[in-house]
């Protein structure tokens, strides 16, 4: 891939662009690399949104309001023995 200049890492981005987050069929692949060509420069575009917009995101300072929030402990509740009205039965 010199006559290209492709790196080893770039490649391998390109391919895991394709395959795993383009959803590319494996099988139409050959068990080769000669889909580079084709998916290499929109990979790179790709990745290069994913760095801006990283980037971007980073920058940005997320400021929410502290909230205390007091929770009381729960009460244990017994419930109370049956009692037995032993009346007319016996």
């Amino acid at each position: 891939m010199e006559a290209y200049k492709y790196t080893w890492s770039g490649m391998r981005n390109a391919l895991r662009w394709f395959y795993e987050i383009e959803g590319g069929d494996i099988s139409k692949g050959n068990e080769g690399v000669g889909i580079l060509p084709y998916i290499y420069d929109k990979a790179m575009e790709y990745y290069k949104q994913l760095a801006s917009t990283k980037e971007k995101n980073d920058k940005v300072e997320l400021r929410q309001p502290v909230i205390n929030i007091r929770i009381r402990s729960p009460r244990a509740w017994r419930q109370p023995p049956p009692t037995f009205d032993w009346g007319d039965e016996y």
